[in-house]
């Protein structure tokens, strides 16, 4: 399946949007409509007086606010930008993120490998 630009153009510009040293960007989509972006942030929340600071996975964040009952079927593209943001670079999802796409219905799961090229997330 070939990607629209227009979808790995919005996976870049909310990588770009991270504070993080790593910058990674995530797209949810159906066909070549967007229905959210998200990338890798900072959630602070305070317990008990005691500050913390959790990371939000660029998949989560572009999981956020969606109603997961009508996600089924949809697609992902994460992609990971160098600080210089002159290359793509591996952006495979993480365990705890490919197991709550699983759980939602995510049907494919696209990101950028090593050497910047858009491969397919195989199947567990």
């Amino acid at each position: 399946m070939a990607l629209s630009t227009g979808i790995l153009h919005a996976a870049v510009e909310a990588a770009r949007k991270s504070t993080y040293r790593v910058k990674l960007g995530a797209v949810v989509f159906k066909g070549k409509r967007i229905l959210s972006t998200g990338w890798n942030q900072i959630r602070s929340s305070s317990l008990k007086h005691k500050n913390y600071e959790n990371s939000l996975h660029a998949e989560q964040s572009a999981l956020l606010g969606l109603e997961w009952k009508k996600l089924k079927g949809c697609s992902m593209l994460v992609v990971k930008i160098s600080r210089a943001e002159e290359r793509l670079g591996n952006a495979c999802p993480c365990e705890m993120c490919r197991k709550l796409m699983n759980y939602i219905g995510i049907k494919n799961v696209f990101y950028t490998n090593e050497e910047g090229e858009i491969v397919k997330l195989k199947e567990d």
